[in-house]
């Protein structure tokens, strides 16, 4: 089973998501890595002893107990090179190794919109994320954002409600739910659309995730659609960094007067 072996990979911390896949670069597969001497890995490793101790002890324990685990729960694992995985060219130097996954994914070639916005949303907002996701989903886009409250809540349930696909990214691993109050819509997305992490089962939602979350969201989608959100707010984060990895951002106008709109 190599997704194993993409799970051990991704798990031995002490190397860059983009350190890893050089390194995989010049084996056949990631068990060949794993089978490797430490004499058979490139010089640049040798910069990172603590890393290459634990490739030395050849330890798949723990990702053997996230397959298990995953087999449990209905989580399916998504390598780097899977085909329902992000074409190569809208992937980035941080895309993960293995991303974990419930639901159907659906073809990654597909227009996908991302639509992000405060957890307080205004009535205006809603409503402007609403006419937007309607919109899209009639031309038959697929619709992600971060399942938050606010505006992320309300793209969601329009393009479930207007017979869309949506894809929900969190910052947590599948077996949680963050908002604890969006599980009836966390199990409404699995009947048409995914939920996709990047983080294995048993791992709780931390700030540092959250921007994890957010660029690997941005990796996915095609344009993003800022409705509102504060000046230091997540969903401002996301269109910075839908920007750096060249994508379109779209704004949409609001009330100057309120923190809301600051961003």
């Amino acid at each position: 089973m190599m997704e194993l072996y993409y799970i051990w990979l991704q798990e031995l911390n002490g190397l860059s998501a983009w350190l890893k896949k050089e390194l995989l670069a010049g084996f056949s597969s990631p068990k060949a890595l794993f089978e490797a001497d430490r004499l058979d890995l490139p010089e640049f490793v040798s910069q990172y002893p603590e890393w290459v101790a634990k490739f030395q002890r050849k330890d798949l324990s723990r990702g053997q107990a996230i397959c298990e685990k995953n087999d449990a729960l209905g989580i399916r694992a998504l390598t780097i090179e899977a085909p329902g995985y992000l074409p190569k060219e809208k992937q980035n130097q941080k895309s993960p190794l293995v991303l974990y996954y419930k639901g159907d994914l659906r073809d990654p070639t597909a227009t996908m919109i991302a639509i992000v916005g405060s957890r307080k949303g205004t009535a205006y907002g809603k409503a402007a994320a609403r006419l937007a996701c309607n919109d899209y989903v009639t031309k038959g886009a697929t619709i992600l954002s971060g399942i938050a409250l606010g505006i992320d809540t309300v793209a969601h349930e329009t393009a479930l409600t207007a017979g869309g696909i949506t894809y929900a990214f969190v910052a947590n691993g599948l077996d949680l739910c963050y908002p604890k109050e969006n599980k009836r819509l966390m199990e409404d997305i699995l009947s048409n659309g995914t939920l996709i992490s990047p983080y294995p089962v048993g791992t709780a939602p931390t700030k540092y995730h959250f921007y994890v979350r957010n660029e690997i969201m941005t990796t996915w989608a095609d344009e993003i659609i800022v409705v509102e959100g504060g000046e230091k707010s997540g969903a401002v984060m996301t269109g910075e960094l839908a920007l750096k990895n060249n994508r379109t951002v779209y704004a949409v106008p609001n009330n100057i007067f309120l923190i809301t709109s600051a961003g």
